[in-house]
């Protein structure tokens, strides 16, 4: 039986995870999955080396020259400043807002709110559409029994990663509301959502709404070679972690930053930032944490958008040593090997 390694390492994650419950998460924890239009085989030997994870790190890389220039040149797109300045003071959600894209007269409606138990299956299909597997174009498959096999496991790849976030996005979902309705439970899991909505119907209740992007915050230990876990841990176990010293204390990380090829260049990406440091200013935190691609052509983009808005580089000494061979520059990025894969950790003040 042919099983191919991302398959096979989904389903051996999956019992992992399930025998190990709320064990802390091993250093290959980090799994990164490039857009759909580009999940080749050459590109998924990026991945074969990690562990079950949930997620999938920040923006994948751009498809073609047109798309990079578009989100290294990323801006407001004239969405009010005021949007984004309630957001980071961690306006109350859902938050409708309109605003007038510059290079068009129609207004759009948005809508940011946070994940709920009836959407959980919208953002599964969001997330299989960006990073499921698809046949690829140059394909070397001699027969067609071996394009129907390779088809086979395509199909099998997905179900896979779907029943995976989907399983992840429902502990994040009831993780939120135990922590809304249990006065007691701090929130420390919150994955929210951008959406489109029809012209006539922002009105929270009625209207017809298209989910264009994601973005989970969450407290995690701020340890620039280790990523956020694959499920959700609870709260007295990460603090529990934390006193013995096997962690550090948690801080606000942002992961999983997500909006569909369609919709980018636009400025969302932002409006999902904003949120979430906002969601981090309301727990209390004065600083949040993440890591980007290192890459400068695959993480570019992103790279340019956090610095755009304040993140700078976390230099561990200790560290970056190994890199000081590289050079100075290469040295203060900022730059962590995270299972094989070469990451920024990056850090921004909430003033």
């Amino acid at each position: 039986m042919i099983i191919r390694s991302r398959a096979f390492l989904l389903f051996l994650g999956l019992l992992v995870g399930a025998v190990r419950g709320f064990a802390p998460p091993s250093r290959n924890s980090y799994l990164l999955l490039p857009p759909s239009s580009t999940c080749t085989k050459a590109n998924k030997k990026r991945i074969i080396n990690s562990s079950l994870s949930l997620f999938f790190g920040d923006r994948p890389a751009p498809t073609s020259v047109i798309e990079e220039q578009d989100l290294i040149k990323e801006t407001n797109q004239g969405i009010p400043l005021e949007v984004i300045w309630r957001l980071e003071e961690g306006q109350s959600l859902p938050y409708d807002f309109e605003y007038t894209p510059s290079s068009s007269d129609k207004p759009i409606q948005l809508r940011i709110k946070q994940l709920e138990k009836n959407q959980v299956s919208k953002a599964v299909s969001l997330c299989l559409k960006e990073y499921g597997s698809y046949p690829s174009s140059s394909s070397k498959a001699k027969s067609e029994l071996d394009r129907q096999v390779q088809s086979i496991m395509d199909d099998f790849e997905n179900y896979l990663f779907s029943f995976v976030v989907l399983l992840g996005l429902g502990q994040r979902v009831e993780r939120r509301e135990k922590s809304e309705a249990i006065i007691s439970l701090p929130q420390d899991h919150n994955v929210v959502c951008l959406y489109q909505v029809e012209q006539d119907s922002l009105s929270y209740n009625n209207g017809k709404e298209t989910m264009i992007g994601m973005a989970e915050v969450s407290l995690q230990p701020p340890d620039p070679a280790r990523t956020s876990p694959p499920f959700v841990l609870p709260t007295y176990v990460k603090n529990t972690l934390s006193k013995l010293g096997i962690w550090r204390v948690t801080k606000p990380y942002i992961s999983n930053v997500l909006v569909t090829n369609e919709f980018r260049g636009k400025g969302y990406s932002k409006i999902l930032m904003a949120t979430c440091e906002g969601l981090a200013k309301s727990w209390g935190y004065k600083e949040c944490y993440l890591h980007v691609d290192a890459d400068p052509k695959s993480g570019g983009p992103a790279q340019n958008l956090y610095k755009s808005i304040g993140y700078s580089p976390v230099i561990d000494e200790t560290y970056n040593k190994d890199f000081a061979w590289l050079g100075i520059d290469v040295a203060n990025r900022g730059l962590y090997i995270v299972d094989g894969v070469a990451l920024l950790f990056l850090k921004k003040s909430l003033h």
